[in-house]
């Protein structure tokens, strides 16, 4: 992680071109629905065959819709401010992705992009790499003993979980400070 957060703070203009392209092209569903249903209601479309395009750095459109769609709501309300918050979860989800098996009896969103979108959130309401590593290991601890049966409707559900999970544990550690 102090790798991924020293790229982050040399505020790369290309590899924040990078996140900005990943939240703004990715899929975003009803903007009337609630941030966790819209997520939900995205996967569970994805894994019942939608053909809608969906953005990943990872293999994994699912992971690519949790990270993707609560960044592109920040970045529609405070613009380019959020890409290293943005840029610090696609890094982090590489990274974590890299160090498991793409295949295994464990949520992906769980064990990966769970913590690596909480890593950012943090970030973007000012959290040091400390409190980013104590809250990526808090989320994991806390979901995991979720488990993967496979690509299937249900993912939404699971989505949903893990998103509310990710939020409460920020809002817990950061107190909901948002410097984005």
């Amino acid at each position: 992680m102090p790798e991924i957060m020293q790229a982050v703070a040399k505020r790369d203009r290309r590899l924040e071109e990078v996140a900005r392209e990943f939240i703004v092209r990715q899929v975003r569903g009803d903007p009337a629905q609630p941030l966790p249903e819209r997520i939900a209601a995205l996967i569970r479309a994805r894994m019942c065959g939608s053909s809608s395009p969906v953005m990943t750095v990872t293999g994994s459109g699912n992971h690519g819709i949790l990270l993707g769609v609560p960044f592109y709501e920040l970045y529609r309300k405070h613009g380019r401010r959020i890409l290293p918050a943005a840029l610090f979860s696609l890094l982090a989800v590489i990274h974590m992705t890299g160090k498991r098996s793409r295949i295994s009896e464990e949520c992906g969103l769980a064990t990966k992009a769970a913590p690596a979108l909480a890593a950012g959130l943090a970030l973007a309401q000012g959290a040091d790499l400390a409190q980013i590593t104590r809250l990526m290991r808090s989320v994991s601890q806390t979901l995991r003993n979720l488990k993967c049966s496979g690509a299937w409707a249900s993912c939404g559900s699971t989505a949903e979980q893990v998103f509310g999970v990710v939020l409460a544990e920020v809002e817990a550690r950061t107190h909901g400070d948002c410097r984005c």
